[in-house]
């Protein structure tokens, strides 16, 4: 049975665009570099480039990737 997860806490923007952090504390990883890596193996949902410098995602693209994982009961 897959459940569908809303992450969407007050400090986090809704809609919009994610930093590296709110990316970090959306998905449970630990280390930007598993971010990086999950999106170099085309497992995770690119990053884009605002103004030429900031590293931004896209929280729908995140959210689906999340929603999509396997849901287990334990």
């Amino acid at each position: 049975m897959k459940q569908e997860v809303q992450v969407s806490p007050k400090s986090l923007p809704t809609g919009g665009l994610l930093t590296i952090s709110d990316v970090l504390f959306i998905t449970g990883f630990k280390s930007r570099v598993t971010i990086y890596r999950y999106v170099k193996s085309k497992t995770f949902p690119p990053p884009c480039v605002v103004n030429g410098k900031s590293i931004r995602w896209r929280q729908d693209d995140v959210q689906q990737w999340v929603n999509a994982l396997p849901f287990e009961q334990h």
